[in-house]
């Protein structure tokens, strides 16, 4: 395989039924299966820990000790596996399994200290003598929530809840440091795709006001000597330096790994790859004590390789003092990764990941090259100092030599140090580039003795920019001087390729790195003058270049009436399902118990296009641990359907038959008794082709190859009374978007048991009847032999109605063909790969318009990827023309859709299909009238906006005060060269029922009273953090409430898991379109009136309990099923709902802050004003994704997604957020034929808005070109990126 790759040892390919596949002669038995601490509810025998073996480590959870053998358990466990799989305990998530979304965190104790980690990430063998806190030992429903949970739970921080214990503990764990200075920063190593993230920040506020977190300590237990080992790795701990050395002439040839913290594992992965990526023998320094030390002394300070990076942090804020410059040095050092790699990550580790994997951009090696740091070298019996550089560069380790410690010189008293990091997101995030800056000065103080200027990611390693230092040696500090270094800059920061061809990473755009390269010398330049020579020393306008960006303390506010009438229904209740979320005890798919004799399944992914000659899984079943290997004869063995049946049509397919169609497809499945054993195994399955395909990697491609087929077209025609326009200026414009990952925070996850002879399938899933046609068809199995169950889904967005069908099947076909419970989980890079997202699309647009800024015609034509079939086509609503009016004139609109097929996966609906992109373009259209008029857009917006908008308009105008606003950003913009400000507003509405997959909502549910007065609900909406529980729970309470005043929402409780052995499922709706809370509620008061009903002749009785002691007493049914049916409101109604964005930029660097976000939103009469407004807030921040971090970078030598995982693809953190958020719910009805309790919707709907985001941004780089003496419109596509932003500045300086 082509080392060079990023799918490079996966060994993967294409099958088919037709070719021969080569397996072991005889399958193997299964070895060993992990143990597993938990009840069974289904009949399968659980297994147990063996007793203490001789290598065995011991260390406590949550207070309770557990002893692990290696016998037990595989060197390659994770803490997070332990805790998952053998300890029971699946509060702990895991959603990435690389360290970047912070679901697995977990606290860390020794003695008086306590770290975060991701467990994920942390070899469970690194854990002798440790004690572990997870979010269930800090609270359960039945004890009593913990006050970080409480605090989640009360300020609705919890949506689908996947993310949630993992927020819980990076919290708790800031709590318990102690310093509660920056408490934002807390959940650096979060990601959420739920909530928008602001009312998590409220709790953290709530919290810090509270004051710390008061923690036992816990012991302090010396380092141990030993070692254990299985068949295929072997874990040597060590208790000092010397058996350091010792177990590194142990390993010998075998490839080997030091490990303090293990994040390299979530890294490495994105780089070509190294033996060190996959170690047979890890070697455990982290707690050696020589490895530990810090020396200081007057010139310097001494860091022992085994030191982490926060304590590092920790010991320059002790220096800052005496010397301040290194104050520059942690602030960058705070930029570095998150709190879950800085507290158990060494700075010695993160400079091995540089030094094997030259194009990894290391901050800490920047650094260090800025400070002209010494390493030391030794191998036990000498030791030797080498510069940091050379060592990077061209000084490898000789045998047995390990990596001891770093002496880093302190600066002079008079020397200025600066730093800058520019990233693709405010946190969590490798640099585009990053760049240390050192002045070092003459006695005059103003004369430069010598400047030391290092630059990451120009070249491979950290460039030294000796030549531009040279040139200003001994001259001034001024801006004469800083022209004559920049001039030798420009031809010393040469941008090299890197050290492969198409590389696994995203490489940014070379111009915008050699142009940063620029612009961070004239700020470091510029800062360095207002230091030394004050602020009068340069024009004022400049000063903005010298002053570093500080985001201030993310603030929201919520503004909304509640009608007391119908409580609880109309209230901001917080979520029924919340406590359980942030007790970890909710559960999810991969959270039901494994089984005895369950394995694990791992996709084997396509790295070509083409026709294969034969699939070779001998290797791969020659593991010890592997169970089998299922791939597109499997299925026909066990007499089902390769074909995934309306799941992008009739073609699409479980695995690879014949060929293969994209890279990334699947073509096979590994099982295996453990994640780690399967994804090892799976590298092993290697496929040979007979002929490959060349692949159509983007839509330009696809147009030039003939691979589109005409979409629908929409026509409004021109209105009849009105003359031809003769005197509309016409004007064209263009505009690309990358699409967009659903980026749930679950993965694809399926549980299949086999029971007798059908099957038992719980599947993270939006509709469990589609999901149970499908999988019924493709295994070969009638609908009575087939269960189908989901408890909740841990966020969608779309991505799990026809996407999770693959992961279902998958583990269908192995369960029927191994006769076992199997489990599969995508990892996170599979899923990305393998499934597609919201189509990428280029539109190009013709209008006409009247002086005025009136529209008389507009045609637009889009093309939209939806990836390698065309049997669906995600197009466009007739929402594409927004709240724009074009039919007055006799120009009308022209709307066309193509569909375009490209060699990558199958694309999909995503929040808002066809309604987001449309009004985003539309926007974009009118955005161009109003700069080619010259006008704001507001007066082409006012000019154009059909009547019933306005409401909603004008109030969004009066609530963001937009003409402050806007004066405000021009008097920012003349008095700030270099940071600029934009404004826009933007309305959409969105029709409920206008698009092509909308036939109304028909759901289902029971209710049922019991004895002792306890309410439980059994409905067929899908829970994927919507708050749909909530509401049902709601509703029920509104109506049996009215039968006695005592009665509470605490007594109601929803049934789970879903499952269609409850009742028919034939004809449900898929839980999609933002409609189904609303026609669930309305099911609920149906079945509550006829329980009511029945009730009510006792009415009066007393309180709840004596009137439903009166009915059990006669005999009373109180049970009943309530409908909502398709035909209930089918025409559905209009949600109209704005948005102002305030959004500023830095001109030099692209990045961009958005200051403010003001939405008004009509909701009706919200059913829940808490739980529609954390819809609200997601929905912006999920659409400021799109228009400004996510983009999709796909590879020109195959199609694949490049930006895979967490690494390169960034969705929103909560640095990114608005700054100030505020939500307006105006007081509203709804009265169109069906309404519920004159509710509308709101999953949705707010998302067409979120474009006033890029076009704030955009507004910005306008005032920045104005500047430059460029006028005029110019094309800007989404994301709006760092590096596409400051090259539409034309920031030059």
């Amino acid at each position: 395989p082509n080392p060079r790759h990023p799918l490079a040892g996966v060994r993967c390919g294409d099958h088919t039924a037709l070719c021969k596949v080569a397996r072991a002669s005889d399958p193997r038995q299964p070895q060993k299966l992990p143990p597993i601490i938990r009840s069974d509810p289904d009949g399968w025998e659980l297994t147990s820990f063996s007793s203490p073996q001789e290598s065995s480590i011991s260390f406590t959870v949550n207070g309770q000790p557990h002893v692990v053998s290696s016998k037990d358990l595989p060197i390659s466990t994770s803490l997070a596996e332990y805790l998952r799989y053998h300890a029971g305990m699946t509060g702990t998530k895991i959603g990435c399994g690389e360290g970047g979304c912070g679901a697995c965190t977990v606290a860390i104790h020794e003695g008086n200290t306590t770290t975060v980690a991701n467990s994920c990430l942390r070899p469970v063998w690194a854990m002798d003598g440790l004690s572990v806190t997870t979010t269930e030992g800090l609270g359960s429903v039945t004890k009593g929530l913990h006050r970080v949970q409480d605090a989640i739970v009360k300020n609705s921080g919890t949506q689908c809840g996947m993310c949630t214990p993992g927020m819980v503990m990076s919290i708790y764990g800031y709590l318990a440091k102690g310093d509660l200075k920056d408490p934002q920063s807390c959940i650096q190593g979060n990601l959420c795709r739920c909530t928008g993230y602001r009312p998590i920040y409220a709790a953290i506020d709530e919290l810090v006001q509270q004051g710390p977190e008061d923690t036992p300590a816990a012991p302090a237990t010396p380092a141990r000597s030993f070692t254990a080992a299985d068949s295929q790795q072997t874990w040597i701990n060590c208790a000092s330096i010397a058996d350091v050395f010792a177990a590194v002439q142990q390993a010998g040839s075998r490839p080997y790994r030091l490990v303090v913290g293990n994040t390299s594992k979530g890294v490495v992965k994105y780089y070509p790859p190294h033996p060190t990526d996959n170690p047979q023998v890890f070697i455990f320094a982290g707690k050696v004590p020589e490895l530990r030390e810090v020396q200081k002394d007057a010139t310097s300070v001494t860091f022992g390789a085994a030191v982490t990076l926060s304590e590092i942090v920790a010991e320059l804020k002790q220096l800052v003092g005496a010397c301040p410059q290194l104050q520059a040095i942690v602030d960058h050092l705070l930029l570095v990764a998150h709190p879950q790699v800085r507290d158990v990550g060494s700075w010695a580790g993160n400079v091995m990941i540089a030094k094997t994997h030259k194009d990894f951009p290391s901050d800490v090696c920047l650094l260090l090259t800025l400070l002209d740091a010494s390493l030391t070298l030794s191998d036990g019996k000498s030791s030797r100092d080498v510069n940091i550089l050379s060592f990077l560069r061209s000084d490898d380790l000789k045998s047995g030599e390990i990596l001891t410690k770093v002496r880093i010189p302190f600066p002079e008293p008079s020397d200025i140090v600066d730093s800058f990091k520019i990233m693709r997101r405010h946190m969590n995030t490798h640099a585009e580039v990053n760049a240390g800056f050192r002045f070092r000065f003459q006695k005059d103080g103003i004369t430069v003795d010598s400047l030391r200027m290092v630059v990451g990611n120009i070249a491979i390693g950290p460039l030294v920019c000796e030549k531009t230092a040279a040139a200003v040696a001994g001259k001034p500090l001024s801006l004469d001087s800083l022209k004559a270094a920049r001039a030798i800059l420009d031809t010393e920061a040469v941008v090299e390729p890197p050290s492969v061809d198409d590389p696994p990473f995203v490489v940014g755009d070379a111009d915008y790195r050699k142009g940063l390269a620029d612009a961070l010398l004239y700020k470091a330049w510029i800062g360095a003058m207002v230091k030394k020579l004050g602020a009068s020393s340069i024009p004022s306008n400049e000063l903005t270049a010298a002053q570093k960006h500080i985001r201030p303390t993310s603030s929201g506010a919520q503004h909304y009436e509640v009608d007391p009438s119908t409580a609880p229904i109309g209230q901001p209740v917080t979520k029924v399902d919340g406590p359980a979320q942030a007790t970890g005890e909710a559960p999810f798919t991969a959270d039901k118990p494994l089984l005895k004799g369950a394995c694990v399944g791992y996709l084997v992914l396509a790295r070509k296009v083409g026709t294969i000659a034969a699939v070779h899984a001998t290797a791969a079943l020659a593991v010890d641990g592997v169970v089998g290997f299922v791939a597109a004869d499997t299925v026909k063995a066990i007499g089902g359907d390769n074909t995934l049946h309306s799941t992008g049509g009739s073609k699409y397919t479980i695995f690879a038959e014949g060929t293969t169609v994209h890279v990334g497809q699947p073509i096979g499945m590994i099982c295996a008794t453990t994640f780690a054993v399967a994804e090892m195994a799976a590298k092993l399955v290697h496929v040979d082709f007979s002929t490959e395909v060349e692949p159509v990697t983007s839509i330009a491609q696809a147009v030039e190859r003939g691979h589109t087929v005409d979409g629908r077209s929409i026509h409004v025609p021109g209105h009849p009374s009105h003359a031809a326009v003769g005197s509309a200026r016409t004007t064209t414009g263009r505009m690309t978007t990358t699409g967009q990952k659903h980026f749930y925070m679950e993965p694809q996850t399926t549980f299949a048991v086999p029971n007798g002879a059908g099957l038992t399938v719980t599947v993270a899933s939006q509709s469990l009847n589609f999901s149970k046609d499908v999988l019924r068809k493709s295994l070969g199995l009638s609908a009575d032999k087939l269960v189908v169950e989901m408890a909740r889904v841990g966020g969608s967005y779309g991505g799990k109605m026809w996407m999770s069908q693959t992961a279902a099947a998958a583990a269908g076909v192995a369960a029927l063909h191994l006769k076992r419970p199997v489990l599969v989980t995508l990892d996170r890079t599979v899923d990305m790969l393998s499934l597609g997202g919201r189509p990428a699309c280029e539109l190009e647009w013709s209008v006409s318009f009247d002086q005025d800024g009136t529209l008389a015609k507009l045609t637009e034509t889009v093309n939209a990827d939806v990836g390698v079939y065309a049997d669906y086509a995600v197009g466009f609503s007739a929402t594409s023309l927004n709240v724009y009016n074009v039919s007055w004139l006799s120009g009308g609109a022209h709307l066309k859709t193509n569909t375009v097929n490209t060699t990558s996966s199958l694309n999909s609906i995503m929040r808002a299909p066809g309604e987001f992109q449309g009004c985003l373009f539309v926007e974009a259209v009118v955005e161009q009238v109003a700069r080619e008029l010259g006008v704001d857009a507001t007066e082409v917006q006012e000019k154009n906006m059909e009547a019933t908008v306005r409401p909603v308009w004008d109030k969004l105008k009066t609530v963001a005060d937009y003409s402050s606003l806007r004066q405000a950003a021009e008097k920012f913009n003349n008095d700030n060269k270099w940071r600029k400000r934009g404004v826009h507003m933007m309305v959409a509405d969105y029709h409920l029922g206008a698009s092509e997959f909308y036939t109304g909502y028909q759901e289902k549910c029971l209710v049922k009273v019991e004895n002792d007065g306890t309410v439980s609900l059994d409905h067929t909406g899908m829970e994927n953090g919507q708050g749909i529980n909530t509401k049902a729970a709601q509703a029920a309470a509104m109506r049996l409430s009215q039968l006695a005043k005592d009665f509470s929402l605490s007594l109601v409780s929803t049934v789970e898991p879903r499952s269609t052995s409850h009742y028919s499922w034939t004809m449900i709706s898929p839980t999609w379109g933002s409609g189904t809370s609303e026609a669930v509620v309305q099911a609920v008061i149906n079945a509550c009136d006829k329980i009511a009903d029945a009730l009510e002749p006792y009415k009066g009785k007393g309180t709840w309990k004596d009137v439903v002691a009166a009915a059990v007493s006669a005999g009373v049914d109180m049970s009943a099923t309530g409908e909502h049916s398709r035909t209930q409101g089918n025409f559905g109604y209009h949600v109209y709902v704005g948005c102002c964005a305030v959004a500023e930029i830095d001109v030099l660097t692209g990045e961009t802050e958005v200051l403010s976000v003001d939405v008004v939103h009509d909701s009706g009469k919200s059913l829940n004003p808490a739980v529609d407004i954390g819809q609200i807030e997601g929905c912006i921040v999920q659409a400021l994704g799109f228009c400004l971090t996510e983009e999709q970078v796909k590879s020109k030598v195959d199609g694949r997604l490049v930006n895979c995982g967490t690494w390169d693809y960034k969705i929103p953190s909560g640095l990114d957020i608005p700054v100030r958020f505020s939500v307006t719910l105006p007081k509203g009805d709804n009265t169109s034929s069906g309404n519920v309790l004159s509710s509308k919707a709101c999953g949705e709907p707010a998302y067409c808005v979120g474009g006033a985001i890029l076009f704030a941004v955009k507004d910005a780089i306008y005032a920045a070109r104005k500047d430059r003496g460029v006028t005029g419109w110019f094309q800007l596509d989404c994301p709006a990126s760092v590096g596409a932003v400051q090259k539409a500045c034309r920031s030059s300086v």
